[in-house]
């Protein structure tokens, strides 16, 4: 199994190598062959599906001055802090996962280059895996959008994009830092492009001890301890080209690697000792574009290998699991009249699955056809319908769809508003897991449901304010929620629990310009999550009913204040995450906490070059919390490092 496991990756990755060295040298030939006297833009637009289906109002994009402040942190910390999602993490070593509007890590679909990174073997995404350097963009979507990406898009989606700028020469950025507890980050991105071509090469690599103080308040008299064998390493590199083949015609192909090793400490309450766990990640994504008159059309294929292995000396346990998926994907998307367009796609998506926990090796193909019709016909009126028929191993699936409308009642107020019908199929360990008191369910239904809102929208700039507010209200209703249930010693899972979740989302961005160099900036986010429970598992009491969902809390906020003055920049944090209930009865919790970070940084800018440093202070109240029941979280640290830029 193991050999099978490491030639299952070496052929991903030599393949993956392969396929960008030969996209390199076909770019160059490209080049020398092409007329450079064309004139040619410089900054590619790719409309995303998420902005091209709705309306840059229906999406939250994370500010640009917000990334740059904390590029030395993962995916997890950033979406966290400045978001409305909710994050579930077990420690800091352990995984961490996110929710939207009350719903489980899987109903969360991550958008890389146009393809859903879910991994198919539990359907999640691990946030903490994964760099903010890695994208420029970062954009969420709230609500369901199963009929946009498929099975795993119940609650929303998230969308790692990055810029194509042409001719722009050679730029550097390194960034180095040091923290606490052990901390290191080194972080490089080398680019090069001229009027036909780009070459990015991203590269990271950063290490923690973890062996911070905590309070044990599983022992009497709450001691202090210590968090030994924790420690993290992980690295990770990206290269990403982009060749304009002809004024209409765009080429690019990306390749991401990633490795993490990890310490997974016990929780307070156990005595037991350090298991381990390696994960890699090969990502490849090939992407063409043909852009002329009324006429799009991409065609984009990705690879996609990951494994992990999992130690555990305690449970004897040394087990690999891995998967292997082909993306396939062909859109062509048509102006009808000058204000509306049609969009056809198909997709097919075969997954190849090995796990000491299955039986056998395991395989799925899925092939869906996904249409859409968007108009501006009326009169400061926008819709867009769309639709999706998945056909999963030749057993057909049921329709899901999604409608949107927005209104602009004035140029600076507008409302929207979504419906869609969504579905997730079970993924691998739910279909086929083996062993370790737990067994799958083959005969497993689609999780399916209903997600419906409505939002009301303020841009406005009065002289040097500028004003963006969004206040959204929503209902989500899933049926058919598969829940992992003890039948004597075996948990296997059922298609039993049923979820309501209704709620609010508060969303603004201000920014107030007393001159060119001086700047103040206020980002909030606060959140209302009433997620119950109205139909529950067989061997849960009827107090489950009409209860909170567990680890989802009731009210969520962090507030973002930043000021600038000309090359000194200071900002604030505050994150609030409300009380969350760890069992489905509710009686038993996490307290409520706040977090507080500081960061400061300062610019020397030369003709070319440019150095910015910086000084971050987390957990500035130093406060003892848990995002996960048991796993403690780092006490009051600090970072420090340079950024150093060249144009």
């Amino acid at each position: 199994m193991r050999h099978f496991l490491s030639y299952f990756s070496n052929c991903a990755f030599y393949f993956s190598i392969s396929i960008i060295v030969i996209l390199l040298l076909l770019s160059i030939s490209t080049y020398s062959q092409t007329d450079t006297s064309s004139i040619l833009i410089n900054e590619v637009i790719i409309t995303s599906r998420i902005e091209k289906l709705n309306s840059e109002n229906n999406i939250q994009e994370i500010d640009t001055n917000i990334i740059n402040n904390i590029t030395s942190e993962s995916l997890s910390v950033l979406l966290s802090e400045y978001s409305n999602v909710s994050i579930k993490s077990y420690g800091v070593s352990g995984i961490s996962t996110l929710s939207i509007r009350g719903g489980a890590s899987e109903h969360t679909a991550v958008i890389w280059n146009g393809f859903n990174i879910q991994n198919p073997l539990n359907g999640g995404f691990d946030f903490n895996l994964s760099s903010n350097i890695i994208a420029d963009n970062i954009k969420i979507k709230y609500g369901g959008s199963s009929a946009i990406y498929g099975s795993g898009a119940m609650g929303g989606a998230i969308q790692l994009s990055n810029n194509v700028i042409f001719n722009k020469g050679v730029n550097n950025t390194t960034l180095f830092s040091l923290g606490s507890f052990g901390k290191i980050n080194l972080q490089e991105k080398i680019s090069w492009s001229n009027k036909k071509m780009i070459f990015v090469v991203k590269g990271f690599y950063n290490k923690s001890d973890n062996n911070f103080p905590y309070t044990n308040i599983s022992k009497i008299g709450y001691p202090i301890d210590t968090l030994n064998n924790a420690k993290v390493e992980q690295s990770g590199i990206v290269f990403e080209n982009y060749v304009q083949i002809t004024k209409r015609q765009l080429l690019s192909a990306h390749l991401w690697l990633q490795k993490k090793y990890a310490q997974v400490p016990p929780n307070m309450l156990s005595k037991e000792k350090s298991a381990e766990q390696y994960d890699n990640c090969n990502r490849l994504a090939l992407n063409w574009n043909y852009i002329k008159n009324k006429v799009n059309i991409e065609a984009r294929s990705g690879l996609f290998y990951t494994d992990l292995n999992y130690i555990n000396d305690n449970l004897n346990l040394n087990v690999y699991h891995a998967s292997l998926n082909n993306i396939n994907e062909i859109i062509a998307d048509f102006r009808l009249v000058k204000m509306s367009e049609v969009e056809f796609a198909v997709n097919n998506n075969f997954t190849r699955a090995v796990s000491d926990n299955f039986l056998n090796k395991e395989q799925l193909n899925k092939t869906a056809l996904f249409t859409s019709f968007k108009s501006k016909i009326i009169p400061r009126t926008i819709i867009n319908i769309n639709g999706r028929v998945e056909v999963v191993d030749g057993v057909l699936k049921p329709i899901t769809f999604g409608a949107f409308a927005e209104y602009s009642v004035t140029k600076s107020f507008l409302i929207n508003t979504n419906l869609s019908k969504n579905h997730r199929s079970p993924n691998f360990n739910d279909l086929y897991w083996q062993g370790a008191f737990a067994q799958g369910n083959k005969h497993l239904k689609d999780e399916n449901g209903y997600t419906t809102d409505i939002s009301f929208i303020e841009k406005n700039k009065i002289g040097r304010l500028t004003i963006n507010n969004k206040l959204s209200v929503f209902y989500n209703k899933t049926d058919n929620m598969i829940q992992w249930i003890p039948l004597g010693n075996i948990w296997t899972p059922s298609n039993q629990k049923e979820v309501k979740s209704r709620g609010v989302e508060l969303f603004s961005k201000t920014h107030f310009s007393f001159s060119k160099q001086s700047i103040f900036y206020v980002n909030i986010n606060y959140s209302y999550i009433n997620a119950q429970i109205t139909k529950k598992t067989n061997i849960e009491s009827d107090d489950v009913i009409g209860k909170q969902l567990i680890y989802t809390p009731l009210h969520q906020s962090n507030l973002f204040v930043s000021y600038r003055y000309k090359d000194i920049t200071l900002s604030i944090n505050t994150k609030y995450t409300g009380e969350q209930y760890t069992r489905s009865n509710n009686k038993d919790s996490i307290s409520s906490y706040t977090l507080v970070n500081i960061f400061a940084n300062y610019k020397i800018a030369l003709k070319t070059v440019s150095c910015i440093a910086f000084v971050k202070i987390n957990n500035v109240l130093n406060i003892d919390y848990v995002q996960r029941q048991w796993y403690p979280m780092p006490p009051m640290n600090f970072e420090t490092g340079l950024t150093i830029k060249i144009n």
